[in-house]
């Protein structure tokens, strides 16, 4: 059940300046809990490609191991960066 899962909220930066901090947050955040992740957005107010593209690999490596990502919210910032790669469906918020 995706509720049980942790909750991972990475802040409101997600951009370039943080994406190697935010990559190694998520590698530690990954080696600490096994299965599938529940990643909060909500509070992204800043997010660039570099995000978007952490997102994806995150998304791939996970699938890789058989696991799922599941987003709990999804912001305006957040969700208008994944418009224009057209990746709205594939971060769906989860009900």
């Amino acid at each position: 059940m995706a509720d049980a899962l942790p909750a991972l909220d990475l802040g409101p930066e997600l951009t370039i300046v943080r994406s190697a901090a935010l990559r190694e947050r998520l590698l530690a955040h990954l080696g600490q809990h096994a299965g599938a992740l529940r990643l909060d957005l909500s509070s992204a107010s800043d997010v660039d490609s570099a995000s978007v593209q952490l997102l994806l690999a995150l998304r791939r490596s996970l699938a890789e191991r058989g696991e799922a990502l599941h987003i709990t919210g999804l912001s305006r910032a957040a969700g208008d960066a994944l418009a224009v790669y057209g990746l709205q469906a594939l971060f769906a918020p989860a009900d």
